[in-house]
C-alpha cells in the first residue's frame, strides 16, 4: 500500500509493485486535501494467484489494505488536531491568567489610590461631563459637611453655603469651581468661604482643571480644595497682635513725649534762669552756688537725654540727620566742653587731628559730638591722673580716590581714638561693657555715678553711622576706645559747613517777637532771653490769642509753643498760614517744645513752621536762631 497527499508520498508499506499493471489507485478527498491510495499485490500474492488462488482473495486483501490505510490516516490527523487544540487551550489559559493578574493589579492600585485620596488633607472632587460625582474624598466631605453627592445641582450648591472671599456675596451654581472646570475652564487659584454645617466659617482655596482624553475631548473636571481656616485665623490673630503692638508702641511714644515735655519744661526754667542770674552782678559765693545748680541741672539733663535716646533707639525711632559740617570744629567743641572737667582733676587733655581729615563732610554732627563727649567724659571720670587724648584720621577707599581728586562727593571712613590713663577694664568686663544699664563694676555707679547707658548708646549710634566700636584695656593702665563711622566727603569749594555749636548772643536787627507760651516760668524766661537781644516781646498764653494777634498786628517772628491749652501750636500755625494765603503776607514761625522724640521736627516743618528749637532754651542759641530765620525769610522775600 502507498499513501500520498497532493502527489507527495506520506506512507508506503513495501517496495513498489513488481508489475504496475496489477496496481490499483483510488482518489480520496479527505479533510480538505487530495489523497491517493495505491494498492498492489506483493510477490507472494502474485505467486498464489498463479497457482490458482481465487480472485476473491485478491479483492478481500485490497479492501483490508484500504481500510487499514484509512484508519492510519484518520488516527494521525486526530492526533494533530488534538495537539493543536491543546496548544490553543494552553494559550487561552495563559491569557486568562494574565488577565486575572492585570485585574488584580488594577484592584490593588485602586485600593491604594482610594486610600491616598481618603488620607489627603485637601479635598478632592472628580465630576464627569454629566455632573455625576465620581470622587469625593474624606477631606471634601469634612469641608462641605455632606456625604458623597451623586450629582451636582443648584440645591446642593445652596446647601454648602459657598461665598466669595468678601464673605458677603454667595457663589452661584454656574460660578462654582467644579462647574467651571467641567465647562473647560482652568482655575489656578480662587478663595472661597464655606458656611455649611460649621459653627464658624471656613476659608478654602480651590484649584480646578478640566479632564480631557488624548484627543482633547472633554470628559469632566477635577477640583482640589485646601482648608485655609487655621492659616486665616492665625493671620487674624497676628494682625490683632500687630495692632496691639502698634498701639503699645504708640502709647510708649506718647509716654516718651509726655515725659520729655514734663521733665524738660522745669529743666528749661532752672537752666535758663540760672544763666540769666549768672549774667547779673552776684557775689562770689552766690556765683559758686549758682554754678553748682547749673552743673547739677546739666547732669540731670544728660541723664534725661540718655534715657530718651536709648528709648528712641530701642523703639526704632532714632534717625540721623544729614547736613554739612566740619569734623575739626566738632572735635574741638567736644574737647572744649570737657576741658574744665579735665583741668579740675589735673589731667592733661591732648588732641591730634591728622591732615587726612576732610575739611567738610556730610552727616549728623550732633550725634558724632554726643559720641565724642560720652567717651571723653568717661575717660576723664575714670582717670585720677595722667592724660586723656583724642586722635582723629580719615581714609578714602582706593577705588574712590579718582572721584575725590575731581572734587566729587565720596564716602570717607573717619576713625577716632580716645585714650586715658585711668583704672582700666578687665577682659571679663569687656564682654558686657557696651550692654545697656551695665558698668564694668557695680561699685562704679556709687563711686563715679552714671546709668550705664552711655556706651550702649554710643555703640548703637556708631552702628547707625555704618561703623564699629571696640575697646582695648588693662586694669590699672588705662583704656583705649576706637570707633569708625562712614560720612560723605564734600567739595569744600561748593559747600559751606555749619558754624560751630558754640554760639554767642547774636548782634543784629531789633525784632518784634510774638511769644505763644502757656507756662508762666517759661514766659518769664523767654522774655528775659529776648531782652538780651533788645527785642520787643509780646507774650500770649494760648494759640487762639496768637492767631488773633498775628491777624491784627505785624511781627518779625513768632515763637510758638506746641503744647498749649485750647489751641496748640500746630493748629494755631495752620490757621495763621491759612489767613496769610488770603492776605498775601508771611511771618516766620519757630516751634518751641520740650518734645525731644524723633519726628517732631519733621512734623513742625511740614505743618508750615520755619524751624524748631527744643527746651531747655539757651540764650545764645535762641538769639542766633531768631536772626537766622529772619534773614532766610528776608532773602526769600527779596527773591
Amino acid at each position: 500500500v502507498s499513501l500520498s497527499r497532493e502527489g507527495k508520498t506520506v506512507y508506503q508499506s513495501a517496495p513498489g509493485p513488481v508489475d504496475n499493471a496489477l496496481a490499483r489507485k483510488t482518489q480520496l478527498q479527505l479533510y480538505g486535501a487530495q489523497w491517493t491510495v495505491t494498492v498492489w499485490p506483493g510477490p507472494l500474492f502474485v505467486s498464489s494467484t498463479q497457482t490458482a488462488v481465487p480472485t476473491v482473495t485478491l479483492i478481500v486483501g485490497f479492501l483490508l489494505s484500504l481500510l487499514l490505510t484509512t484508519s492510519l490516516v484518520l488516527a494521525g490527523d486526530s492526533r494533530r488536531r488534538a495537539n493543536a487544540l491543546a496548544c490553543v487551550n494552553l494559550q487561552l489559559e495563559e491569557q486568562i491568567r494574565e488577565r486575572l493578574r492585570a485585574e488584580q493589579a488594577v484592584r490593588g492600585r485602586t485600593v491604594i489610590l482610594h486610600s491616598v485620596l481618603e488620607s489627603m488633607g485637601d479635598g478632592v472632587m472628580m465630576i464627569d461631563a454629566d455632573l455625576r460625582v465620581s470622587i469625593f474624598n474624606a477631606a471634601a466631605r469634612k469641608l462641605f459637611g455632606t456625604d458623597h453627592p451623586v450629582m451636582l445641582s443648584p440645591a446642593w450648591a445652596q446647601a454648602i453655603g459657598i461665598h466669595h472671599a468678601d464673605a458677603a456675596t454667595p457663589v452661584t451654581f454656574e460660578e462654582l469651581p467644579m462647574i467651571r472646570a467641567v465647562r473647560g475652564e482652568l482655575i489656578p487659584h480662587a478663595e472661597y468661604i464655606l458656611r455649611c454645617n460649621h459653627s464658624d466659617q471656613a476659608w478654602v482655596t480651590a484649584t480646578a482643571a478640566p479632564l480631557r482624553d488624548s484627543e482633547g475631548r472633554l470628559h469632566g473636571g477635577l477640583v482640589v480644595l485646601h482648608d485655609m481656616t487655621t492659616l486665616k485665623q492665625t493671620e487674624v490673630a497676628l494682625q490683632s497682635a500687630k495692632n496691639a503692638a502698634d498701639a503699645a508702641s504708640e502709647a510708649k511714644s506718647h509716654f516718651l513725649a509726655t515725659m520729655s515735655h514734663e521733665i524738660r519744661t522745669p529743666m528749661n526754667g532752672i537752666l535758663g534762669m540760672t544763666d540769666l542770674v549768672l549774667n547779673t552782678n552776684v557775689t562770689t559765693d552766690q556765683r559758686r552756688y549758682l554754678d553748682i545748680i547749673k552743673l547739677s541741672a546739666e547732669a540731670l539733663l544728660v541723664l534725661i537725654n540718655d534715657i530718651l535716646d536709648f528709648s528712641k533707639i530701642e523703639f526704632g525711632q532714632m534717625t540721623l540727620e544729614t547736613a554739612p559740617f566740619s569734623l575739626t570744629e566738632v572735635a574741638e567743641h567736644a574737647l572744649q566742653t570737657v576741658r574744665p572737667q579735665a583741668l579740675s582733676k589735673g589731667l592733661a587733655l591732648r588732641a591730634r587731628l591728622e591732615d587726612s581729615l576732610p575739611a567738610v563732610v556730610e552727616g549728623d554732627a550732633h550725634r558724632l559730638r554726643q559720641i565724642l563727649l560720652n567717651l571723653l567724659s568717661n575717660a576723664i571720670k575714670f582717670s585720677a591722673r595722667g592724660e586723656v587724648s583724642l586722635t582723629a584720621s580719615a581714609r578714602v577707599a582706593t577705588d574712590e580716590k579718582k572721584r575725590e581728586a575731581s572734587g566729587e562727593t565720596v564716602p570717607v571712613t573717619v576713625m577716632f581714638t580716645v585714650s586715658d590713663s585711668g583704672i582700666g577694664i578687665t577682659d571679663e568686663q569687656k564682654a558686657f561693657i557696651f550692654d545697656p544699664f551695665t558698668q564694668a563694676d557695680s561699685s562704679f555707679a556709687r563711686r563715679y555715678g552714671g546709668t550705664g547707658l552711655g556706651l550702649a548708646i554710643c555703640k548703637q549710634l556708631v552702628r547707625m553711622m555704618g561703623g564699629t566700636i571696640d575697646v582695648e584695656s588693662k586694669p590699672g593702665v588705662g583704656a583705649t576706645f576706637r570707633f569708625s563711622i562712614v560720612l560723605t566727603q564734600l567739595n569744600r569749594v561748593q559747600t559751606r559747613p555749619h558754624g560751630s555749636a558754640l554760639l554767642s548772643p547774636a548782634q543784629g536787627q531789633k525784632l518784634r517777637v510774638l511769644v505763644a507760651e502757656d507756662n508762666p516760668v517759661n514766659q518769664e524766661l523767654v522774655r528775659a532771653v529776648l531782652a538780651l537781644g533788645q527785642h520787643e516781646v509780646v507774650v500770649v498764653p494760648d494759640g487762639h490769642e496768637a492767631v488773633r494777634r498775628v491777624k491784627s498786628e505785624t511781627f518779625d517772628v513768632v515763637l510758638m509753643d506746641l503744647q498749649m491749652p485750647e489751641l496748640g501750636g500746630f493748629e494755631a500755625t495752620a490757621l495763621i498760614r491759612e489767613h496769610e494765603r488770603t492776605v498775601g503776607n508771611y511771618t516766620p514761625i519757630i516751634a518751641v517744645t520740650a518734645h525731644a522724640i524723633q519726628g517732631v521736627r519733621e512734623r513742625c516743618l511740614s505743618a508750615g513752621m520755619d524751624d524748631y528749637i527744643a527746651k531747655p532754651l539757651r540764650a545764645a542759641h535762641v538769639l542766633k536762631l531768631l536772626q537766622d530765620v529772619v534773614e532766610r525769610h528776608g532773602r526769600h522775600a527779596l527773591a
